[in-house]
């Protein structure tokens, strides 16, 4: 009989504990409970992942998550994991993906049982969905508690059709985040957002420049907050996380919602869009992703409503023409002096 936990699944940084023994007593209460390794999907920084046999009141699939307690929630909060369960039941009902089921806690791991979902498609990002991601990041804000882990495999749709976050377990409080000032995780996760649901494009896709060179704040604040890419609405919100602010930060996004909610809604036939290796996080669960060259019909809403867009494009074009003329002209005249230079230097010789 395989064990439910083997160590070429174990997490890296669980691997001293596994050895050690530490794991033993949830090891055994996995194997009791019937999970077997050909049971596991996933494992994550936080959690293993595995298939359920149990369905949840509702008659819908369950996963199976062993995570450690040695995440940023509990490193914060002196607590147990029922009041986690309550925190998400009671503060996010309606945002983050409930907890089921507790069914196992010991001081150094826990096991629940949450609804089994489908992750979120690129494809599927549009200004709609759009506002609900910024709803989510919104109300971790208003209720002092967040998480910056917000990319695309830790959100997905429940078998009601809701758009959920179902990793959060990094949550910490919101005075911590903002006063460490790393807010860059979060607006190129909003980037990649905003760009799909006006674009429907990825942003390195879109922009032929690839994520690495905004990973810092400084580098972020260097690029005018992305001004030359999105509309105000949407740079504002970078511009508010900056301030670190909430009031602001809550302000901004409500207004990117508005704004976001008069484009006009437009369902186009796409293919899913590809990963991208740079904005790849590590992440409990994968969605698979594939490529659309076309240029969908939100892109040219936006284009029409954002004129300003195309010709800040066509402006920094011009200005590297006239750049690399200029260039080209000093290199010719320094030549021709070179040149003439020489000339001279060769008459005075003959003169003499």
């Amino acid at each position: 009989m395989t064990s439910s936990v083997t160590e070429d699944i174990v997490p890296n940084k669980w691997k001293l504990s596994f050895r050690e023994g530490q794991m033993n007593p949830v090891v055994r209460f996995l194997d009791r409970l019937g999970v077997r390794r050909q049971d596991f999907m996933k494992s994550g920084s936080t959690c293993i992942v595995y298939n359920y046999h149990e369905t949840n009141n509702q008659g819908s699939p369950q996963v199976l998550k062993l995570c450690t307690k040695r995440i940023d929630y509990f490193n914060y909060h002196r607590s147990t994991v029922k009041d986690f369960k309550t925190l998400i039941d009671k503060q996010f009902s309606g945002n983050l993906l409930p907890i089921s089921e507790i069914l196992y806690e010991d001081p150094h791991y826990f096991v629940y049982a949450q609804e089994k979902i489908k992750i979120l498609d690129f494809s599927q990002v549009d200004c709609e969905n759009f506002i609900i991601i910024l709803e989510i990041i919104k109300k971790m804000f208003v209720e002092n508690i967040i998480t910056p882990d917000f990319i695309s495999s830790n959100l997905g749709f429940n078998s009601q059709g809701q758009l959920l976050m179902l990793d959060y377990h990094d949550f910490k409080p919101l005075d911590v985040f903002l006063k460490k000032g790393r807010w860059s995780k979060i607006a190129r996760c909003i980037m990649e957002f905003a760009s799909l649901a006006l674009f429907k494009r990825r942003f390195e896709e879109k922009f032929s420049e690839s994520f690495t060179t905004w990973k810092e704040e400084a580098a972020i604040k260097s690029k005018n907050y992305a001004a030359e890419y999105f509309p105000s609405y949407i740079v504002n919100i970078f511009k508010a996380l900056d301030s670190g602010r909430r009031s602001q930060i809550v302000t901004a996004i409500t207004q990117c919602q508005k704004n976001l909610s008069n484009l006009q809604p437009v369902t186009a036939s796409l293919q899913p869009i590809p990963k991208s290796p740079s904005f790849d996080f590590q992440s409990d669960h994968v969605p698979f992703h594939h490529h659309s060259q076309t240029q969908s019909p939100e892109e040219k809403i936006c284009q029409c409503r954002h004129p300003h867009q195309s010709e800040r494009t066509d402006r920094r074009r011009d200005k590297k023409d006239k750049k690399e003329k200029k260039d080209k002209k000093e290199k010719k005249d320094k030549k021709d002096k070179k040149r003439e230079k020489s000339r001279r230097e060769h008459r005075h010789r003959h003169d003499f």
